[in-house]
């Protein structure tokens, strides 16, 4: 019953609890609103999001990630990185990517690149 009143108190004041907890610094499930983390049609998009993201760094501490080269040439800059993404393992697609133009200047690869996707 004591839960039933709390989602219903939850549901009048959506709004200002929303906003309270886009101000708060405190993880949703450690803070004084944890209930909400179990009922979550009541918390906002951006607040689900946060929530999500923080429970993801949480389950990330402590693993060291690599840095992966993909290596693509200019001319061909999707075909390469298909075929270098292609064959990468789902555990290597955990590690963060970094772009190696190859045969060309530095700049304007980068340019060119983040233009094309």
């Amino acid at each position: 019953m004591e839960i039933n009143s709390v989602c219903l108190f939850a549901e009048m004041h959506r709004t200002v609890l929303n906003q309270i907890l886009r101000q708060t610094n405190t993880h949703l499930a450690d803070g004084p609103f944890s209930v909400l983390a179990h009922h979550t049609r009541i918390l906002d998009f951006d607040v689900k999001r946060r929530y999500f993201r923080t429970e993801l760094d949480r389950l990330d501490e402590g693993i060291r990630r690599e840095e992966l080269a993909v290596h693509v040439r200019r001319s061909h800059v999707f075909e390469d990185s298909f075929r270098e993404l292609h064959r990468r393992s789902s555990e290597e697609w955990k590690n963060r990517f970094y772009i190696v133009f190859e045969g060309t200047g530095f700049l304007r690869p980068i340019r060119t690149f983040a233009n094309f996707y």
